[in-house]
């Protein structure tokens, strides 16, 4: 069916750009991050201080020691990480359509940053740096280990939505086994917080030999912090199980191997986390080890998350999503272009869809405003040939008295236009384009009036 306007399919879609630098926002806060494992490790937390969001007072530092550059440095960095997320969420709502996901995950991003920047600070006011041994500061940290991990769900979410060319708005996703996905967060949380714990521990009673931090980890005068070490290889091992079956579950579950690369690559991060973790154990925790051991696990989480949401959050549409911006061009070197706008005509007159649809691909994307209007698409795009059936089907219902008159047809490298009068004698055009000889994008548009 021809369209009532103007289609808006190179809108639909968020910037390259866009997409690079949520990508790029997420990488950096993971530098964050690293930084601040750095500032634990060092015990330089205290290193300004407990002045926020100053520096011992004051902006610029005179003569400062290595704790203070190293704290400053921290603060400084999350000050542009916040600015950043900021930037992420006014571009993102700029340049995405009402009811893109991402938008939400961006709020939740901000949202996010803002209580790692007041859980920071509390830790600075209170005291729960450096050499602290209060009670809270065990609690302080789990919870900024928490809100952490959600704020880099969060962020990767954004950037992964922002990838999508399918599936992405409000109403387009079916839930698939939802519990399983909040288990697999719930379970990844728990690691790591029994980790920072644990990391806290080795910084406040760091031990001298293996044979000393074990008899440190069961020994009844130990700090609990010490004592509690073993709880996080041991739930760590159990949660690695838990990730493997999971996987396995979802591998068989996917019919498609479109994410059995991204499958592949969780299973040997995750290895790779599992490996630093028994060095760290074995040195002794280095500092170097254990911000390359961060980094794995932070990895692992990001791309554990991305493969969550796709397994999740599916698209309801079955087609298989095709980004016509990389798409690579195609001729009608075996497409007869009289022939087939004739062939066309004839079988929308006798209201033949089979006979029209034998020309399209299985993945073709057609735009059309009133796919929208009709309620059929809340974006005006429809995605994959079962789709287009539908969507033709029920307007041939609304408009059971449609006939064309082709006035006109016009021929590209890989396209074709076919211009029309329908049966209130309006001049209307479908804009075909092709691959492998079939229709693989689709736009109908009208004559614009004053």
């Amino acid at each position: 069916m021809a369209a009532a306007a103007v289609p808006s399919t190179l809108q639909r879609l968020p910037s390259p750009a866009l997409r690079r630098f949520s990508w790029g926002v997420l990488v950096y806060f993971i530098a964050v991050i690293l930084w601040g494992t750095l500032v634990r490790a060092t015990g330089s937390g205290a290193g300004c201080g407990n002045h926020w969001p100053l520096c011992n007072g004051t902006v610029l530092q005179h003569s400062p020691r290595v704790d203070t550059i190293i704290e400053f440095t921290h603060r400084f960095t999350s000050g542009i990480s916040f600015f950043s997320v900021v930037g992420l969420l006014a571009w993102t709502f700029a340049g995405t359509v009402r009811g893109h996901l991402a938008r939400a995950a961006a709020v939740a991003s901000v949202a996010f940053t803002t209580v790692e920047a007041i859980i920071g600070a509390l830790l600075v006011k209170l005291g729960l740096t450096a050499q602290s041994q209060s009670p809270l500061r065990p609690a302080y940290l789990a919870l900024h280990l928490t809100n952490t991990l959600l704020l880099l769900a969060a962020l990767t979410l954004t950037a992964h939505f922002l990838s999508r060319c399918k599936g992405y708005l409000r109403g387009s996703i079916q839930f698939v086994a939802p519990f399983g996905a909040v288990a697999t967060g719930v379970v990844v949380m728990i690691v790591g917080v029994t980790g920072s714990l644990a990391a806290l521990g080795d910084t406040l009673f760091p031990a001298t030999s293996l044979g000393s931090a074990w008899a440190q980890d069961f020994s009844s005068t130990s700090a609990w912090l010490v004592r509690w070490r073993w709880t996080h290889p041991t739930v760590a091992v159990l949660a690695g199980i838990f990730l493997i079956w999971i996987l396995l579950r979802a591998a068989r579950r996917t019919p498609h191997g479109n994410n059995r690369g991204l499958s592949t690559l969780v299973l040997v991060l995750l290895a790779v986390v599992y490996t630093l973790g028994v060095l760290d154990v074995l040195l002794l925790a280095p500092l170097g080890l254990q911000v390359a051991h961060l980094l794995a696990a932070d990895s692992l989480w990001t791309a554990l998350v991305v493969l969550t949401a796709r397994l999740t959050l599916q698209p309801l549409e079955s087609a298989q999503c095709t980004d016509f911006r990389r798409e690579r061009e195609e001729t009608m070197e075996n497409v007869n272009a009289i022939e087939f706008a004739r062939e066309w005509e004839a079988a929308w007159n006798r209201h033949d869809l089979e006979a029209v649809l034998k020309h399209f691909h299985e993945e073709v994307v057609f735009t059309s405003p009133v796919a929208r209007q009709i309620g059929f698409a809340p974006d005006g795009v429809v995605i994959g040939k079962d789709a287009l059936r539908r969507y033709w089907t029920t307007g041939l219902a609304l408009q059971p008295d449609i006939r064309f008159e082709v006035t006109a047809v016009y021929q590209g490298v890989d396209s074709l236009v076919i211009a029309f009068k329908n049966q209130k004698g309006m001049d209307r055009a479908e804009v075909l384009k092709f691959k492998d000889g079939l229709v693989i994008r689709g736009h109908g548009v009208s004559a614009v009036t004053n």
